[in-house]
């Protein structure tokens, strides 16, 4: 890998910072990445700020995603036992059913804020979208299809289902972090620092991305189905809440 980084940052008048950012990689499994980012903060009183940021990053395959390859029994909602391989998308049956080998994830990133400051109190509000392109989730369950080939590699892995990780969708999170902070001030000369956090999020499907080879099959829907579409959307919650008080 070679890399290089700049970055600077100046305040144009008393109020007003701006900050910048980029990056250049080249690494040798996947090629050439540029990010960067854009941010500014700015005074409009004393204790009052407005701030934004814009930035672009991306996150390549880990090496289990790439070759980490699997069987295991799965049972059905009537309770019947199936045997289903995870392979992987250097493999064969990969090549047949029509799955692309994996590449790297990227993200746009933008937010906006401000923060308040009162005496011991302060207030921080920050909103926020991520929007992450040729996101890596796992499939659906293919059976062979009468393939012989597949069938005889799937005969081979002990397994009657292939499932694969694939660069299958473009996802968006939007949310909101507020954050209200008080330190008192002890009669001993402690300070008491407390803060109360709140996230609300929302995540989403924005584009499923099924490969040619499986859409003209008729088997889009088992690409990317409702379950892992639910890991997706439903399974983190959608607010938090958490109250933390340090002296």
């Amino acid at each position: 890998m070679v890399a290089g980084y700049f970055d600077i940052e100046a305040d144009f008048t008393e109020s007003l910072l701006v900050s910048f950012a980029t990056r250049y990689e080249n690494y040798s499994d996947f090629g050439f990445t540029h990010n960067y980012k854009v941010a500014s903060r700015y005074k409009i009183v004393k204790n009052f700020a407005l701030r934004a940021a814009f930035s672009t990053g991306f996150r390549a395959p880990s090496l289990h995603q790439k070759f980490f390859s699997r069987s295991s029994t799965i049972f059905d909602a009537e309770g019947v036992a199936q045997e289903e391989g995870l392979f992987t998308n250097e493999s064969r049956a990969a090549q047949l059913i029509g799955i692309d080998k994996l590449k790297e994830e990227i993200s746009q990133n933008i937010s906006i804020g401000s923060t308040v400051k009162k005496g011991g109190f302060s207030l921080t509000v920050d909103a926020y979208q991520i929007t992450i392109i040729d996101r890596i989730i796992l499939s659906g369950a293919f059976d062979d299809g009468n393939d012989p080939e597949l069938a005889s590699l799937f005969s081979a892995a002990g397994a009657g289902k292939a499932r694969f990780l694939a660069n299958a969708i473009d996802t968006k999170t939007q949310g909101i972090d507020i954050v209200l902070g008080y330190q008192l001030k002890m009669n001993s000369g402690a300070i008491l620092i407390n803060n109360l956090a709140a996230t609300f999020s929302e995540n989403t499907v924005e584009d499923i991305k099924v490969p040619e080879k499986i859409a003209n099959a008729g088997l889009s829907g088992d690409f990317f189905d409702g379950q892992e579409e639910a890991f997706l959307t439903l399974a983190q919650p959608r607010s938090k809440l958490s109250l933390s008080n340090t002296l």
